[in-house]
């Protein structure tokens, strides 16, 4: 340990009541076609989806400054790397990671925080598609608190290395996407303004950049600018009702997908309807239009509702379930978008003290927009024994299935993954 450095658990403490306002229209705003809810699309393995970390997870002390390291390394068996149905490749993967996050107050009204996860993926017949891994929950936040105004600067960063992220791919006729490797940055500004108890507004800004990181698949590069604008009212402690819009413009950087404009509107509410069930909605009306001058055969707008609609269920002290439907629209692939219908259910159990379950399943229904696109379903499942060895060593043994049937011949597929995963806490 490092001189000066103390080791404690840090006593979990709470943001502002202010800013629920704002992670809440955060995230109602990314149910429309503007952007996609990297928390509502299950992420299977080597990372669950961006979720912020809790106060009590930071247990080291500098000073003011509040900090947390983690070192971990993955060992991973994939049966379909290549997402094929008639020919899958099997490899073997070695993944260290290394984790650190900090909290720090840089004065009364003034919040610095960083949360960042690095490793890198080696596949052990596979060197060539080897790969830096940045976890999903990598970001950098800037909070400043000035009377009843609320400024969130943040910038999350991610590298995709996993192309089960997106339905519409899978290998046979349509490349190797075993090279399918992105790199995306989400950064911008979150304003929530207070003037008086029950009523709040929201505005923000952000910038999207989505790039490839192989020679393969640039045509998907893009750029997005996201303004987004909205109110809530807080009817009582426990229901918040909003209304919130969005307008996006996308850009491509090659002349194959077609740039594109988005908009959407319309109200969301956070219910807590006792204390241990917490319902969030919000339904959009969304519209967006396309540039037909590149060079995919798509002429498709969409123009509809998109909804999401959430459960967190509290069972008893060691259970814990949540529930999530959908219907979203993204940007696509080959095509203008991919429209989807989507169902999630996570349970978590908490055995005993030292070993705990986590199941997430995954149904989804999409279809592409272009004439003869890929649609079709996709199921994933996700079982995770994690067993804390010591008070700082956890290891965790999780298996993962996908399936995908599609409408076109040779683009299904089934993968299994079994891990093992050693974490060492600091």
């Amino acid at each position: 340990m490092a001189p000066g450095v103390q080791t404690h658990r840090v006593q979990q403490t709470s943001l502002p009541k202010r800013w629920l306002g704002a992670a809440v229209l955060a995230a109602a705003l990314s149910t429309g076609i503007a952007q996609t809810s990297r928390g509502y699309i299950m992420q299977t393995l080597p990372y669950p989806a961006y979720s912020t970390p809790e106060t009590s997870a930071y247990n080291l002390k500098w000073g003011k400054m509040i900090a947390r390291v983690h070192a971990s390394t993955q060992m991973e068996y994939n049966d379909n790397i290549n997402l094929s149905e008639l020919n899958p490749r099997s490899d073997f993967s070695i993944s260290p990671n290394v984790g650190v996050g900090f909290m720090y107050p840089v004065s009364k009204n003034n919040l610095l925080q960083l949360d960042l996860g690095v490793g890198y993926r080696w596949y052990l017949n596979s060197p060539a598609v080897s790969s830096i891994i940045l976890a999903p929950n990598s970001r950098l936040d800037y909070r400043v608190f000035i009377n009843d105004l609320s400024l969130n600067f943040y910038d999350n960063i991610s590298v995709q290395a996993d192309p089960v992220s997106r339905p519409e791919i899978s290998g046979a006729g349509a490349g190797d996407f075993i090279n399918f490797r992105r790199l995306h940055n989400l950064a911008g500004v979150i304003a929530e303004w207070r003037p008086f108890r029950q009523w709040g507004f929201v505005g923000g800004y952000s910038h999207t950049l989505d790039r490839s990181l192989t020679s393969e698949y640039l045509e998907l590069d893009y750029d997005q600018h996201t303004f987004s604008l909205g109110a809530m009212y807080q009817a009582s402690s426990r229901l918040m009702l909003g209304l919130n819009n969005a307008y996006a413009m996308t850009f491509y950087r090659d002349s194959f997908q077609n740039d594109g404009t988005a908009f959407n509107i319309g109200p969301f509410v956070t219910w807590e309807a006792t204390r241990f069930i917490l319902l969030d909605a919000s339904v959009a009306y969304s519209l967006a239009t396309y540039d037909t001058n590149n060079r995919i055969a798509d002429a498709s707008d969409f123009q509809g509702l998109v909804f999401q609609v959430g459960v967190r269920h509290r069972i008893n002290r060691r259970m814990n379930q949540n529930l999530r439907v959908g219907r979203t629209a993204g940007l696509g692939f080959g095509s203008n978008y991919t429209e989807m219908y989507s169902l999630q259910h996570g349970f978590q159990w908490q055995l005993n003290r030292a070993m705990s379950v986590n199941t997430l399943f995954s149904y989804e229904n999409f279809q592409a927009s272009n004439v003869g696109g890929d649609s079709g379903n996709r199921y994933m499942a996700y079982v995770g024994f994690n067993y804390s060895l010591t008070r700082t060593w956890n290891a965790t043994l999780a298996y993962s299935y996908a399936l995908k049937d599609s409408a076109i011949e040779g683009r299904d597929y089934s993968q299994n993954r079994l891990t093992l995963e050693l974490q060492k806490r600091f």
